[in-house]
Order: C-alpha cells, then structure tokens, then sequence
C-alpha cells in the first residue's frame, strides 16, 4: 500500500493519471473511498467505474479504480481515454492464477494494457504469489524493461491470531 501511495504521488506531479485494477465491485468502493480520503488535500477525482457497462464519464479523474472487466470493456469501445495513464496499478493480483472467468478477464486486461501501453509503469500487488520470481522474468521479457521483485514476508498489518480450547 504504501508503495502504491507513493508510486500514485510521483504520477501525480507528472501530470499522468493511474489505473487502479481490483477484484470485486466491493474492493472497487473500499479503494476508491481510502484514495479519496487520502488524496482529497491533494486531488478530488478519484473516480470509481461501478459496473462493466455503466456510461463513460465525459471527464475521468486522476485515478481511476475499476474491476479488470470494466477496464477490457473501456479497452474495447474507448481505449483513447487510458492514453494518458502513467500507472496501472493491479490489487490482488494473484487473480490471474485460476481456470474461471475472473481469472481469464484479469490476465487478458494485463497482456491487452501491457500490449497496448507498454512505456506505463506496472505495480502488481499481492500477498499470496509464490512464483514472483517466474512473474517478474516473464514482465521483463514482455516489456523489455527491469522488473523488481519486492518479496518481503514482513507485512505491515495488525495479524492476531489465536486458539482457544475448551474442556467440552
């Protein structure tokens, strides 16, 4: 999160706008509710895309949080609205291993984003990849470009976990 904080920051005073992929609708709101708040001093467009076909804003905000579905959705009908993106951020990434269809919408918007705007920056987020290694070759080979691998088992989380065992 905090990599992603400051990675949004650098693209701000770029003037570039950020692509924010998430799972679910639900995840869509708690992102865009927690940029907004932590952006609002700074930028007030935080612009979350509700529904895979909802009608297209005329203006879009500097950051755009949206389910990869609604993303390939703007990629086919409207892909000049992404032209101007510096990040595309993707939350849980870990989406894209799987045989169902969510996990097939989120690795077709990663090669259609990475095909179509390959000079953006990618920062691909989860807590659950043990192949990053295999991942970051494979992004390097694609984009031609140096892939860091962050892989830190520290997370800075409050994580309580317990047992409690009764007699019965």
């Amino acid at each position: 999160t905090t990599l992603s904080e400051l990675k949004i920051a650098t693209n701000l005073l770029l003037g570039k706008r950020v692509l924010y992929l998430v799972p679910t609708h639900a995840l869509e709101h708690q992102v865009a509710k927690d940029l907004n708040r932590l952006w609002n001093n700074v930028v007030s467009d935080v612009i979350d895309k509700d529904g895979e076909y909802s009608v297209f804003d005329e203006e879009d905000g500097f950051i755009l949080v949206m389910t990869p579905e609604k993303c390939l959705t703007i990629l086919e009908l409207d892909s000049e609205r992404l032209s101007d993106i510096g990040l595309v951020i993707f939350d849980e990434f870990h989406l894209i291993n799987g045989a169902n269809k969510r996990s097939f919408d989120a690795m077709t918007v990663i090669l259609e984003l990475l095909d179509r705007f390959p000079e953006v920056d990618y920062l691909f987020l989860s807590a659950m990849v043990s192949n990053g290694r295999q991942i970051a070759d494979w992004i390097s080979r694609v984009t031609q470009r140096d892939c860091l691998l962050l892989d830190n088992l520290w997370k800075p989380t409050c994580q309580l976990q317990g047992c409690i065992v009764y007699d019965a």
